[in-house]
């Protein structure tokens, strides 16, 4: 059982040879590697989410969620070493194709929006994509659903109660 009273879930992800033998200098079997990745990688994005709140205005989240609609589909094919690249790829992709049409829309400026995403890591802009990607596995037409998925990245204006931020 797990702490909240729950049966542990069986899972049986099946990865590239290449990544179980990485996994294996770290772990001494593929169940233990495994367990680590799917139990501590949920906990590593929450928490470089929660830094990473603030940097980005409402508009620049909502052309985020806008331009990469239907984005749990890129994450279900993307191959080995494109995790990280698809969300700057498309938000200047968008910018060249439809000129003027996200600034006016979500009120957002072209080189601010794009120096942000310059300024991420990979990993940052990999749990970017995650969070795009939850946001249309998620309950998007549920009320205060977009508000909910919006307030993870935007800056809180009540004081921070220790932690750190």
């Amino acid at each position: 059982m797990d702490k909240d009273n729950r049966p542990l879930a069986q899972v049986a992800p099946k990865i590239r040879a290449a990544a179980m033998d990485w996994w294996l200098k770290f772990f001494e079997n593929k169940n233990s590697a495994a367990s680590w990745a799917l139990e501590e990688i949920p906990y590593l994005v929450d928490v470089t989410l929660a830094r990473m709140r603030g940097r980005f205005s409402r508009g620049e989240l909502m052309m985020m969620v806008d331009v990469l609609n239907g984005h749990q589909a890129v994450i279900s094919y993307m191959s080995h070493g494109t995790t990280g690249h698809h969300i700057g790829l498309s938000i200047m992709d968008s910018f060249e194709i439809y000129p003027g049409l996200y600034e006016e829309k979500w009120g957002v400026g072209k080189d601010t929006f794009l120096d942000k995403l310059r300024a991420c890591t990979r990993w940052e802009l990999a749990c970017l994509e995650l969070w795009i990607a939850g946001f249309w596995n998620g309950r998007f037409n549920e009320e205060k659903f977009m508000e909910d998925w919006l307030n993870i990245l935007l800056e809180d204006n009540t004081e921070t109660k220790g932690g750190d931020k």
